[in-house]
């Protein structure tokens, strides 16, 4: 007999993926507000996923030619996510 188990974003209750990635603390750079669709598509093609990605390789942020003012806001929303 096969058994299968399911795992959703929130199922099961309490240990769904939201859960997980919560106690984990790995948070995906969609969550970064100041960054629009198509700029946090290009850190995702350049394999930047989550935010401690990010945090670790911030030069990563150089291929978007983002604004001074733009960029510390990235950074800062970063610093705070990343605690």
């Amino acid at each position: 007999m096969c058994r299968l188990k399911l795992l959703g974003w929130e199922y099961p209750e309490g240990g769904g993926l939201k859960t997980e990635l919560d106690r984990l603390d790995i948070y995906p750079i969609t969550l970064l507000h100041y960054l629009n669709r198509h700029q946090k598509a290009r850190l995702i093609e350049n394999g930047m996923v989550t935010c401690h990605q990010l945090g670790k390789q911030v030069s990563a942020l150089d291929k978007l030619h983002l604004s001074d003012s733009l960029r510390k806001q990235v950074e800062r929303e970063l610093t705070i996510i990343l605690g």
